[in-house]
């Protein structure tokens, strides 16, 4: 009997932890997808613009398709890895 109840607590913990986990998750991705939404395109192409290129080789590289994808796909990395990071430090402040 001993060994079905200390079974059905370590069951029990593992399913908490997943919940807990997939919570973690779902917050990460929450938070990840309201900071893509507040970094926008044209903060990026500000700072490119405060490098005093030249004027045509910046509106050339804004135009780029290729470059769009790229800074795209840093905004998300970025957005993630904020969201990460915030989810890390609410989780060492609560405990």
């Amino acid at each position: 009997m001993q060994t079905y109840i200390m079974h059905d607590r370590a069951e029990q913990l593992r399913c908490d932890e997943n919940c807990a986990q997939i919570a973690i998750e779902k917050m990460e991705s929450d938070l990840a997808d309201f900071y893509e939404s507040e970094l926008k395109y044209h903060h990026l192409a500000a700072m490119i613009r405060n490098t005093h290129a030249d004027h045509a080789a910046i509106n050339s590289l804004m135009d780029d398709v290729d470059y769009q994808d790229l800074a795209s796909e840093f905004m998300r990395i970025t957005a993630e890895m904020l969201a990460k990071k915030q989810c890390e430090y609410e989780y060492s402040v609560r405990e």
